[in-house]
């Protein structure tokens, strides 16, 4: 079986990365119980400075 990895980078409007992350706490339990076949579903910040929230998958 081939496995598929995903990396998606989110672009936060300025002042907005406290509020985007909230958002994500929230919602990433949802897209695991939707999702059974992902392995991995990582948020995680990379470049507070340029403003951008990074998360990982893996199917």
């Amino acid at each position: 079986m081939k496995m598929v990895t995903i990396i998606a980078t989110l672009k936060v409007k300025e002042g907005k990365l406290d509020e985007a992350i909230e958002v994500l706490k929230e919602i990433v339990p949802q897209i695991k119980a939707s999702e059974p076949g992902t392995l991995e579903y990582i948020p995680h910040t990379v470049a507070v400075v340029n403003l951008k929230y990074d998360y990982f998958l893996r199917e």
